[in-house]
């Protein structure tokens, strides 16, 4: 099975996402920080990935835990 399709699937569980997340193609990893059932620790890793749409979606998703800033540059902070 196609690992986008994974990572998008919203019963997928939680573990399989953690792996998803360190996939080396960013497509997957988006995949992953748009999926409203990825775990909020994985949204945090993810908010520092290094491809801005990665982290972008990592961002804007629901499940993000607060206290994560991005400058207005679209950087994040410590």
């Amino acid at each position: 099975m196609n690992s986008c399709v994974v990572a998008k699937n919203p019963f997928t569980p939680p573990d399989v996402l953690r792996v998803l997340s360190q996939d080396k193609e960013w497509l997957v990893r988006w995949n992953v920080a748009e999926n409203p059932s990825t775990p909020s620790d994985i949204l945090a890793f993810l908010s520092h990935d290094m491809d801005s749409w990665v982290r972008l979606s990592a961002l804007s998703n629901p499940s993000t835990p607060y206290g994560i800033w991005i400058d207005p540059w679209g950087r994040v902070l410590p």
